[in-house]
Protein backbone atom coordinates (compact mmCIF):
# COMPACT_ATOMS: atom_id res chain seq x y z
CA UNK A 1 0.00 0.00 0.00
CA UNK A 2 1.00 3.58 -0.80
CA UNK A 3 1.23 6.17 1.53
CA UNK A 4 -1.16 8.47 1.82
CA UNK A 5 0.61 11.66 -0.46
CA UNK A 6 1.04 15.11 1.46
CA UNK A 7 -1.81 17.70 0.17
CA UNK A 8 -0.95 21.52 0.00
CA UNK A 9 -3.58 24.30 -1.00
CA UNK A 10 -2.56 26.49 -4.30
CA UNK A 11 -2.58 29.31 -1.65
CA UNK A 12 -0.03 28.14 0.42
CA UNK A 13 2.12 27.67 -2.55
CA UNK A 14 1.52 30.82 -3.29
CA UNK A 15 2.02 32.82 0.45
CA UNK A 16 4.97 30.55 1.37
CA UNK A 17 6.86 29.05 -1.94
CA UNK A 18 9.83 27.95 -0.19
CA UNK A 19 8.18 25.66 2.65
CA UNK A 20 5.62 23.73 -0.20
CA UNK A 21 8.67 23.29 -2.43
CA UNK A 22 10.45 21.62 0.60
CA UNK A 23 7.58 19.28 0.95
CA UNK A 24 8.66 17.70 -2.33
CA UNK A 25 11.89 17.26 -1.99
CA UNK A 26 10.58 14.61 0.77
CA UNK A 27 7.35 12.65 -1.95
CA UNK A 28 5.31 13.54 -4.21
CA UNK A 29 2.70 16.80 -2.85
CA UNK A 30 -1.20 16.74 -4.32
CA UNK A 31 -1.95 20.57 -4.93
CA UNK A 32 -5.35 21.20 -4.04
CA UNK A 33 -7.71 23.89 -5.11
CA UNK A 34 -11.15 24.55 -3.37
CA UNK A 35 -9.89 21.24 -1.55
CA UNK A 36 -10.11 19.47 -5.07
CA UNK A 37 -6.78 17.86 -6.78
CA UNK A 38 -5.28 20.46 -9.39
CA UNK A 39 -2.28 18.85 -9.70
CA UNK A 40 0.92 16.71 -8.43
CA UNK A 41 4.14 18.15 -7.70
CA UNK A 42 7.28 16.33 -7.98
CA UNK A 43 10.76 17.35 -7.43
CA UNK A 44 13.07 16.89 -10.08
CA UNK A 45 15.08 13.93 -9.04
CA UNK A 46 11.71 12.24 -8.77
CA UNK A 47 11.20 13.19 -12.41
CA UNK A 48 14.24 12.04 -13.87
CA UNK A 49 13.65 8.72 -12.28
CA UNK A 50 9.74 8.26 -13.19
CA UNK A 51 11.15 9.35 -16.94
CA UNK A 52 13.90 6.95 -17.20
CA UNK A 53 11.85 3.96 -15.92
CA UNK A 54 9.02 4.65 -18.21
CA UNK A 55 11.67 5.04 -21.47
CA UNK A 56 12.80 1.85 -19.87
CA UNK A 57 9.50 -0.05 -19.42
CA UNK A 58 8.60 0.96 -23.34
CA UNK A 59 11.82 0.14 -24.18
CA UNK A 60 11.00 -3.39 -22.88
CA UNK A 61 7.59 -4.14 -24.31
CA UNK A 62 9.24 -2.79 -27.56
CA UNK A 63 11.54 -5.63 -27.06
CA UNK A 64 8.92 -8.14 -26.57
CA UNK A 65 6.21 -7.13 -28.98
CA UNK A 66 9.19 -7.83 -31.55
CA UNK A 67 10.08 -11.11 -29.92
CA UNK A 68 6.35 -11.96 -30.36
CA UNK A 69 5.87 -10.84 -33.85
CA UNK A 70 9.40 -12.67 -34.75
CA UNK A 71 7.90 -15.35 -33.44
CA UNK A 72 4.56 -15.75 -35.25
CA UNK A 73 6.70 -15.64 -38.89
CA UNK A 74 8.58 -17.70 -40.81
CA UNK A 75 10.80 -15.13 -41.50
CA UNK A 76 14.72 -16.48 -40.72
CA UNK A 77 16.37 -15.37 -37.37
CA UNK A 78 18.60 -12.39 -36.96
CA UNK A 79 21.27 -11.57 -34.74
CA UNK A 80 21.39 -10.62 -31.63
CA UNK A 81 23.27 -7.32 -32.74
CA UNK A 82 21.35 -6.91 -35.83
CA UNK A 83 18.25 -7.10 -33.27
CA UNK A 84 19.85 -4.58 -30.88
CA UNK A 85 21.16 -2.26 -33.65
CA UNK A 86 17.42 -1.70 -35.05
CA UNK A 87 16.31 -1.26 -31.48
CA UNK A 88 18.95 1.42 -30.65
CA UNK A 89 17.53 3.03 -34.00
CA UNK A 90 14.10 3.26 -33.13
CA UNK A 91 14.97 5.20 -30.27
CA UNK A 92 17.19 7.86 -31.67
Amino acid sequence: MQPMPQTETVSSLKNNQAAVLAKIRKQPLLLLQNSKPVAVMVSLEEWNRTAARLRELERHNIIRQRVQEAQATSEPDISFEEFMADLEATDA
